[in-house]
């Protein structure tokens, strides 16, 4: 099939998400080099008031090259974030857990 999208745009995009990964989330992942695009969605239903947190992405690393993406519905300011979640994934699936 014809391609998408040009390697690079491809290119450009890992780089503002690499970017993105380094510049918010070091602290949550680790030493994992990730792309990264996280969202929210701010929910008021039956009174209540809550998010659904999304973190999408990719890890580059050779010990766990794999895309994700993580969706928390119904979370609230004391639960774990997307970015905890993510990295006990990576951790369990390159083995450091």
């Amino acid at each position: 099939t014809d391609a998408l999208f040009t390697e690079e745009a491809a290119k450009a995009v890992q780089s503002v998400m690499t970017q993105n990964s380094a510049n918010h989330y070091y602290v949550s992942l680790g030493n994992y080099t990730c792309g990264v695009k996280s969202g929210t969605a701010q929910v008021k239903e039956d009174g209540k008031e809550y998010e659904n947190s999304l973190l999408a992405g990719f890890c580059l690393d050779d010990r766990c090259p794999v895309a994700f993406c993580i969706v928390i519905e119904a979370r609230v300011s004391t639960d774990i974030t997307s970015a905890q979640l993510t990295k006990v994934l990576l951790d369990a699936l390159s083995g450091a857990a």
